[in-house]
């Protein structure tokens, strides 16, 4: 029988997921239709955690009942979660904008989180030893999601790119956890006028949205983009070689994402 160990060759990074990016005070200042994929995001991400708990529970009662029968084994890539090293950051820490929006309390609460006031994590405090520890514990994937994707994930992928691919760490994006306001996903001219896009993309923001201008930044950087991360097949299969290009990578993962998008039964956030 295959062992649903997690790779022990994977990290995860969740960027701010809090509810002032959902329904807090940022939030309300552009209304909840216009962060419904950021909403989408975490609620995504809480079924993942769903089954963390799950396989949590069951492991508890083989601990407590050694000698009663075994409970039924956790959903296939459960224990991908359990085991997956995490780090979570903030950029609100005071008030209720700080907290985890509600489905994703219980599973976030344990997991160590860093500060962070811009948009770069690579500047806040204490993720650069966290990243450190992981390396030196084997870890060569690093998955980044949160919101929001066109600005604190845009940035922080590719910073952790460049300080770490020379090490062998491959910064991967899972956009099935990724968010951002709905007017970024618009193609209807109005990037081309925006002067902050102007000056980041210069000439390319004509005919694309500001989603599409921060994936092709961060495809271009070598960050590798997913459109939704394999978790639950990676629940029993180790990851590629870290040389893979993304097309190959895509290509590898391509069966088990697309499974993963039926169960679920909804799409990504785009």
């Amino acid at each position: 029988m295959a062992s649903s160990a997690a790779p022990a060759d994977t990290a995860l990074l969740l960027i701010d997921f809090q509810r002032g990016f959902v329904d807090g005070g940022w939030a309300q200042r552009y209304g909840a239709a216009q962060v419904a994929p950021i909403a989408a995001a975490a609620a995504r991400l809480a079924v993942l955690f769903g089954e963390r708990q799950r396989a949590l529970s069951v492991r508890a009662a083989c601990k407590v009942l050694p000698s009663e029968p075994r409970p039924r084994a956790p959903p296939a890539g459960a224990d991908v979660l359990v085991n997956t090293p995490a780090l979570a950051t903030r950029y609100y820490v005071d008030g209720p904008d700080a907290a985890p929006p509600p489905e994703l309390a219980a599973a976030l609460d344990p997991i160590p989180w860093v500060r962070k006031r811009g948009s770069d994590v690579m500047e806040a405090d204490g993720f650069a030893p966290w990243l450190e520890e992981r390396l030196a514990e084997g870890v060569r994937t690093l998955v980044v999601c949160g919101c929001t994707t066109t600005s604190c994930v845009r940035v922080s992928s590719q910073s952790v790119h460049r300080a770490y691919a020379a090490r062998g760490l491959r910064v991967v994006v899972d956009l099935s956890l990724c968010g951002a306001r709905l007017d970024n996903h618009d193609r209807d001219g109005r990037a081309a006028e925006d002067e902050v896009l102007l000056r980041e993309y210069g000439a390319e923001v004509g005919g694309r949205s500001a989603v599409d201008l921060a994936l092709l930044q961060m495809r271009r950087s070598g960050v590798t983009l997913v459109e939704e991360y394999p978790w639950r097949r990676l629940g029993h299969e180790r990851l590629p070689p870290a040389g893979l290009a993304e097309s190959e990578l895509r290509s590898l993962f391509e069966d088990s994402a697309t499974d993963a998008i039926a169960e679920e039964g909804s799409g990504s956030h785009r």
